[in-house]
């Protein structure tokens, strides 16, 4: 199993690519700007049976990616993947 983070992956492409992942039996670190949409991600990619963890940030505020950043190190002891979805 991988830890993977998948940035803009509340729709489209980013919470197809987390439901197909976390369906392959990954931790998906899903992240996204607005808090209900990165809620209801959670919820669709947790019921393929996914493993998840969510982070709220807005990557075009520097101080935010960096607070992102740490929260992940924080929660996570190692991300094998990024994917840059954003």
């Amino acid at each position: 199993m991988k830890t993977i983070l998948i940035t803009g992956a509340t729709d489209g492409i980013g919470l197809e690519t987390a439901k197909t992942l976390g369906k392959q039996g990954h931790r998906i670190l899903l992240h996204g700007r607005n808090p209900e949409k990165l809620k209801a991600a959670e919820t669709s990619v947790a019921a393929v049976g996914a493993v998840t963890d969510t982070f709220q940030a807005d990557l075009s505020d520097l101080a935010q990616v960096i607070v992102l950043a740490k929260a992940v190190m924080a929660r996570h002891t190692q991300v094998d993947v990024i994917l840059n979805n954003a």
